[in-house]
């Protein structure tokens, strides 16, 4: 079967699994790497949020078309050309503190072991995008290798803990509040009572407070003192990304549309 740019099902791709930030889709060589390169950022108490990676050819004629319209055509390669439409490209929000790509310029031989690097047409003296990073197999000295946990998993979260597992906690119930939110609004329902968390790895009182809270709506009861199984901010994901998912949101032209 020929495969064409901007035209491949997902189920010819892999979900990447440990970033943040929705559903991502890459071919499956690409999103191992950045698996990869996400746990050890996890490790070190950085987030892994993305804005993109796999773009269907309609997305990209839509982007294509609204960077022309503002005269920055350069922001959006021509429809069947983009690397995000082959599965090998993802945008990672340079200027978040827990963007994907801050990370990855941070380590950026690190990243490039495992095949991912920032490109030429990202850089000066052409237009400048910092979050945008392509997979090139060439590079990959792992390439196909299953992501490792570094470290070790926690079972439970205690408060009072720090570090992966608490960052984790705490993307999880960012995301859940915010696409549960929209969702809510769209349903005509009131919105969490909860602030967005700040991503510091530190599961201290509000953290564990809010993660409570945010426990409830979906029935899991975790009582004060107690700690929060671990498979509860899987839970947390999995149900912002279904929030996600329903609410068909289309991304804003921003950080998540390079080329």
């Amino acid at each position: 079967m020929t495969v064409v740019n901007g035209r491949i099902p997902l189920s010819d791709l892999r979900r990447v699994e440990h970033v943040t930030g929705g559903a991502h889709y890459l071919r499956r060589d690409a999103s191992l790497a950045l698996d990869r390169l996400c746990l050890i950022a996890k490790s070190e108490g950085h987030g892994t949020y993305i804005t993109d990676s796999y773009r269907d050819y309609a997305t990209q004629v839509r982007l294509r078309a609204e960077w022309c319209a503002r005269g920055l055509c350069s922001y959006a390669a021509t429809p069947g050309t983009s690397n995000h439409g082959w599965g090998l490209a993802f945008d990672g929000a340079d200027s978040r503190t827990d963007g994907m790509a801050r990370w990855c310029h941070a380590n950026e031989k690190t990243a490039n072991t495992h095949g991912w690097h920032w490109p030429h047409c990202a850089r000066p003296p052409g237009v400048v995008e910092r979050w945008h990073w392509e997979y090139s197999p060439a590079l990959d000295r792992h390439r196909n290798e299953q992501p490792q946990p570094q470290g070790g998993a926690a079972d439970m979260i205690n408060e009072g803990d720090s570090g992966p597992a608490a960052l984790a906690l705490q993307m999880a119930c960012n995301d859940y509040r915010h696409y549960g939110n929209v969702d809510r609004e769209r349903a005509g329902n009131p919105p969490f009572e909860v602030k967005a968390l700040k991503l510091d790895g530190k599961a201290g009182p509000l953290t564990f407070g809010i993660a409570r809270a945010l426990l409830r709506d979906l029935d899991i009861r975790v009582d004060t003192g107690d700690p929060i199984p671990a498979e509860c901010v899987t839970i947390m994901s999995r149900m912002a990304t279904r929030a996600q998912q329903r609410i068909h949101s289309l991304r804003p032209p921003g950080d998540a549309h390079a080329q």
